[in-house]
């Protein structure tokens, strides 16, 4: 008996040597299988808007629950960039209810008033063809998104007919036309987008309606965040991010996306007094119109110009191929959050 206890505790001994001397190369198996198969939950392999081939260009950071770190994604066909994973249609109702995250700010913001100068200089490109400023008898907005309708009042000063969509927030229509739903017959001269678009996860579905909605020769505004220019204001974060701003939108992405919807771009350009707006107009018009062919090459190029300007924004060894940087990301996380854990008293952790 003797001698088969030493021999077991022997076994035993030799076992747990060699677990602790395989243990980092175990570690380093998984890690390198990590690397080579992460995925985050939800990962989309085709983009939301037009169901075009799928790039992943950066990693993207995230607060929510389901996964730490995603990729910015572009789509090759339209050109539109878009956090990957998207919101879900849930989390995106909760977020933009009244009672949401973002419907409880609405409700607190202040009345934000549109200038007559500020209306004039946003419609100065198309003036020869839309006289904002002096419509004619019977002419008629839709607002989508019209939040407090700041926007809606300055266009009801100057004589038009103004209506207004936005589930988050109902202050605007006390003095405007409320709508459930964009129509399907042309009853507009005139639509806005005004930071709606980075919002939302079916842009092109929102665009096709509005391209039944407004007259042939009609106009469509639309503002977001100046992707083109990140590289200069410096905020990419302003212009995509995992949460509310969940698409963001060169000019040729614009572009494709209005063809498609029946719009022909007519001026691209910053916002009047800020550079961290992109604002298009666009004309309502009948037939074939044209589409540029490399959609997301703008988008490419804006963000390389970003990485090159602000190499200390980049996330992650610059080296490696975009999921294995995410993958790199998501594990320097975990172990963050797991070392964080360890240190905390168990009542702290409860809380």
């Amino acid at each position: 008996m003797p001698v088969l206890s030493l021999l077991g505790r022997a076994v035993y001994g030799t076992a747990k040597l060699l677990r602790l001397a395989f243990r980092p190369v175990r570690r380093s198996v998984r890690l390198f299988w990590h690397l080579l198969r992460y995925e985050p939950p939800g990962e989309l392999q085709h983009c939301p808007a037009c169901g075009g081939a799928v790039r992943h260009l950066a990693p993207l950071g995230s607060n929510r629950r389901t996964w730490t770190y995603g990729f910015i994604s572009g789509c090759v066909r339209c050109g539109i960039l878009f956090a990957n994973p998207l919101p879900s249609s849930e989390e995106l109702e909760a977020t933009y209810s009244a009672d949401g995250r973002w419907g409880r700010h609405r409700q607190d913001e202040q009345e934000k008033q549109v200038s007559r100068r500020r209306l004039e200089a946003l419609f100065a490109p198309v003036a020869a063809e839309l006289d904002v400023l002096h419509p004619p008898a019977g002419a008629t907005v839709l607002d989508i998104g019209c939040g407090l309708g700041g926007m809606l009042d300055a266009l009801a000063a100057q004589g038009w007919t103004t209506y207004g969509i936005d589930p988050a927030t109902k202050v605007a229509f006390a003095r405007h036309r409320e709508l459930q739903s964009i129509p399907a017959e042309p009853r507009f001269d005139l639509a806005v987008l005004h930071h709606v678009l980075e919002h939302v996860t079916d842009p092109l579905a929102i665009l096709r309606s509005l391209g039944s909605a407004v007259r042939q020769g009609g106009f469509l505004l639309i503002s977001v965040p100046n992707l083109d220019d990140v590289a200069e204001h410096g905020e990419l974060k302003y212009c995509i991010r995992s949460e509310v701003h969940v698409l963001a939108y060169s000019t040729a992405a614009l572009t494709w996306l209005a063809a498609e919807a029946g719009f022909r771009v007519v001026h691209s350009g910053r916002g009047p007094g800020n550079p961290r707006q992109r604002v298009v107009l666009a004309r309502r018009e009948d037939g074939l119109l044209t589409r540029p062919t490399a959609a997301l090459a703008s988008a490419r190029a804006a963000l390389a110009s970003y990485e090159a300007a602000h190499p200390d924004a980049v996330a992650g060894p610059r080296h490696l191929p975009v999921r294995m940087r995410a993958a790199y990301l998501d594990l320097e996380h975990s172990e963050w959050r797991l070392t964080r854990n360890a240190s905390e008293p168990p009542s702290s952790r409860a809380r």
